[in-house]
């Protein structure tokens, strides 16, 4: 789906919501959002602000344009439009469906289900504001439901074949055909000369495909197949495989860090996104989404209700205890569709409050984002405090494309006891979606469960990563009063941490996660689930609020090339873990990097690593 780029501002109707209660492993601030100016120097300083515009509002939004469909389909038909502008900020949009409204939308797409086939439609959309003010209807799309499903699959992409060189392998095959369209592939990859433990890795619309950063010396096998409009997927194509050349010795030598201050005075900054020419798309808990330009400059994209200074500002965003906005993510096809993602807490559902995940483009300039659309909306709030710790604790929040194209988003157990082996409610697990927020396929869980679960069974997974050459997710997560736990995630898997019904344990509003210690109230509960993940590594059984975590890539790291960081924010470190073929840290080292909460790590474009700090600064990173 695509939209507009004009500029969102949505009307400021709320207050930020404040929170001091945290967990001692995660005692991140919590305080009002502050106000932050739509650009700054190099150092994130905050200049003035713009004047508040005064008197009642009367002024219309302007017609939304380009009305079209994504997708026509017997039963339901997909439309987009262009962002409409307002004085104040359009905060809606209105889909009429044969002059009768079916529906509001807050971005600038809407999917219409349950029509009937081979019917015809006229659509149009209404802009409003926040003082009601409603624009001209667009002008009207007329859309005929095709006659009868479509089951046809598209034809098999034969002549799949690969191309082998250096840490890549190239692939590409011939075009697929279908009655409709085919809209894209789906690249699987399983390792091995015999592997048939195929995982999809790619979802490319042409005929090509170059899957980059494997490891030497290795041979890995592909298959692909084509998908249609209506989900048809061929059969699959021939199996091609390719083994990478052997690279270089590794390196003995462990690098010496250099460490420079790249932000300062910002507000408990979470986490970083990298455009490939070095802008830097970030978040800051309380205040929202900003971008920092090459050139220093930073401009002030998305706030959070109660702040100003921003290009625009959404009231039901807000940030409580732990909670606001968290991660950020690009879309892997940014370069093409300006598309972003931001994880924050939401108050447009009541009672209880949300997390979120929020889609929206970024304009040329980068001064401005629009077509807000939450592709989840239903991630697991802690909505008051208790005897166990304040409201807005144990969110999650990370959220990162994999090397798959799909996005995974960790979400924390709000201290609810029953919520990490719950099968429909989205906390204490780890979600995979496509850019729609629909479950990806081959998430693998059972029977009854949200399709969109990737695993399950977590308590606070706050980061998230990727290894280099396989691809395979690993998580890290707070443990309670013992046991930080690394874990490599598989499809479908329980992780095991289950805090209820522990008749031996005195466990407050029935959560029992600070009732035990490792053997009574175990963060890996293999006694009730003997099939959970094991552990990667655990802190040596130690609970010090793990927390982000990247692998370092690129010869520049030296020994530490492939390694996993890790921060542990309550022990003011970044340790450096070893890992074995099978995933299991077998040794682990001390970064050297000065004591500090450090609250994201993200390998920037330059090879260097960008760490965020809860003091309010973004560092640089340097191996020498």
């Amino acid at each position: 789906m695509k939209w507009g780029s004009s500029i969102l501002s949505v009307a400021l109707s709320g207050l930020v919501l404040t929170g001091c209660l945290n967990d001692s492993q995660d005692s991140s601030n919590a305080g009002s959002a502050g106000a932050a100016s739509s650009a700054a120097n190099s150092s994130g300083n905050a200049g003035a602000n713009p004047p508040a515009s005064t008197g009642p509002d009367v002024q219309a939004p302007t017609v939304p344009s380009n009305v079209m469909t994504t997708a026509v389909l017997p039963t339901r038909v997909d439309l987009s439009w262009t962002a409409s502008t307002d004085n104040v900020g359009v905060t809606a949009y209105r889909v009429l469906r044969n002059g009768t409204q079916v529906a509001t939308s807050t971005g600038t797409t809407h999917s219409d289900t349950g029509l009937t086939l081979n019917t015809s439609y006229t659509y149009t959309v209404i802009a409003v504001d926040a003082a009601g003010n409603a624009s001209s209807p667009s002008a009207s799309l007329n859309v005929r439901t095709p006659a009868v499903a479509d089951t046809q699959a598209p034809s098999t992409p034969n002549g799949l074949a690969a191309t082998a060189a250096a840490s890549q392998i190239s692939l590409v095959w011939s075009a697929a055909t279908d009655n409709t369209a085919v809209t894209g592939y789906r690249v699987e990859r399983c390792q091995g000369a015999a592997c048939t433990n195929f995982v999809q890795v790619a979802t490319p619309n042409a005929t090509g495909h170059v899957d980059s950063g494997l490891a030497a010396s290795t041979t890995f096998r592909y298959r692909v197949r084509a998908a249609d409009a209506a989900g048809n997927l061929s059969n699959y194509s021939n199996i091609a495989d390719g083994t990478t050349p052997a690279g270089s010795p590794p390196s003995t030598v462990v690098p010496t860090l250099t460490r420079t201050t790249f932000m300062a005075g910002l507000s408990s900054p979470w986490d970083m996104a990298f455009m490939p020419d070095g802008t830097m798309f970030f978040t800051e808990k309380c205040r929202g989404l900003s971008v920092r330009l090459p050139n220093g400059t930073v401009n002030r994209l998305l706030g959070m209700g109660g702040t100003s200074g921003f290009a625009s500002t959404a009231a039901d965003l807000f940030c409580e205890g732990q909670s606001g906005m968290h991660g950020v993510a690009l879309d892997p096809d940014f370069a093409n569709n300006r598309t972003l993602y931001v994880f924050s807490a939401s108050n447009l559902s009541n009672n209880p409050r949300t997390n979120r995940v929020l889609r929206m483009s970024v304009n040329a300039a980068l001064t401005a984002v629009s077509g807000r659309t939450d592709i989840i909306s239903d991630i697991a709030f802690k909505q008051v405090g208790t005897a166990v710790g304040g409201s807005g604790a144990h969110s999650g929040g990370r959220i990162a494309f994999g090397p798959d194209g799909f996005l995974y988003v960790t979400t924390g157990d709000n201290h609810n006891p029953s919520l990490p082996q719950d099968p429909v409610r989205i906390g204490g697990k780890v979600l995979r979606v496509d850019r729609n927020g629909a479950a990806a396929p081959g998430n693998g869980v059972p029977a009854g469960f949200d399709p969109r679960i990737f695993t399950y069974g977590h308590r606070n997974v706050q980061g998230i990563t990727f290894r280099p050459g396989t691809g395979q997710p690993f998580s890290a997560e707070h443990g309670p009063n013992h046991s930080d736990e690394v874990t490599a995630l598989v499809a479908g898997r329980n992780a095991g941490w289950d805090p209820q019904n522990r008749p031996g344990l005195n466990c407050p509003e029935n959560y029992c996660g600070y009732a035990g210690n490792a053997t009574t109230m175990p963060m890996t509960d293999t006694a009730r689930f003997p099939t959970a993940l094991p552990p990667a590594w655990t802190n040596s059984g130690s609970s010090q609020g793990m927390g982000p975590a990247a692998f370092l890539s690129g010869a520049q790291w030296k020994a530490w090339d492939g390694r996993l960081a890790v921060s542990i924010m309550g022990g003011n470190r970044t340790d450096i873990l070893t890992l074995n073929a099978a995933g299991v840290a077998t040794a682990n080292a001390n970064s050297g990097l000065p004591s500090a909460r450090m609250r994201s790590l993200v390998q920037g474009p330059d090879g260097n690593l960008y760490v965020a700090t809860d003091a309010g600064e973004i560092w640089r990173v340097v191996p020498n």
